[in-house]
């Protein structure tokens, strides 16, 4: 139920079953009504560990849930085509060298490595396919994205990033490394989304291929 990205080469991809990328920020912030309000801390923790059985519950809605971070960190998205929507938080590699799995079914996983959304360059973005239990994760309808759909990531400090989905894509797993660290040539500040699709392979416990949406940053307000 969720996925890793082998980073001990630069485009090397390994995702377990699932599809997913998580994080954990800790500071100070009071969330109200589900919502967090803007705050900047000092330092962000970022996730480096995995776990193969993240959390079902929603954050905000069935669970307490308080986010805190940098005013420029990514911390909320919405995908209103597909109805999908949830908090961002920050992945780093776990000791294998590989992005840290999510902790719940609902984030989306920003890794740290790559660029801050809103900022030129590539931003990476990864969510869970499905849970445990549960189906429906903040990504299992990323497939359904169409080129021209518009979504948007609120920042930290209030800020909303909107973006074009500009190319939607299945790729077999040992392709995904490639088209996932690829930043097209004419997309200035792309946030690329991924998260495990396809056949579930019993042996191996992944799945086969993967869903990647690459984006293009069209708004700032």
């Amino acid at each position: 139920m969720s996925q890793r990205l082998d980073l001990s080469h630069s485009k090397r991809i390994w995702l377990l079953a699932g599809g997913a990328v998580a994080f954990l920020i800790v500071g100070t912030v009071v969330a109200l009504d589900g919502r967090p309000q803007p705050t900047s801390v000092e330092s962000v923790e970022v996730v480096t560990t995995s776990t193969l059985s993240p959390e079902e519950q929603r954050p905000g809605v069935e669970i307490p849930y308080t986010w805190s971070g940098n005013a420029e960190d990514p911390m909320y998205l919405r995908l209103p085509t597909i109805g999908a929507e949830g908090y961002v938080q920050a992945v780093g590699k776990d000791a294998e060298g590989r992005i840290a799995v999510p902790t719940n079914i609902h984030f989306g996983g920003w890794f740290v490595e790559a660029a801050l959304p809103g900022n030129p360059g590539l931003a990476i973005i990864s969510g869970h396919t499905n849970g445990p239990t549960r189906r429906e994760a903040i990504f299992t309808r990323l497939g359904e994205l169409g080129v021209g759909d518009t979504f948007s990531l609120e920042t930290g400090d209030g800020s909303i990033l909107g973006y074009v989905v500009r190319s939607v894509a299945v790729y077999p797993l040992e392709a995904a490394a490639n088209a996932l660290f690829s930043q097209s040539p004419r997309i200035e500040s792309q946030l690329t989304l991924i998260t495990c699709t396809g056949p579930y392979n019993e042996q191996a416990k992944d799945f086969e291929e993967r869903t990647i949406v690459v984006s293009e940053l069209v708004s700032r307000s």
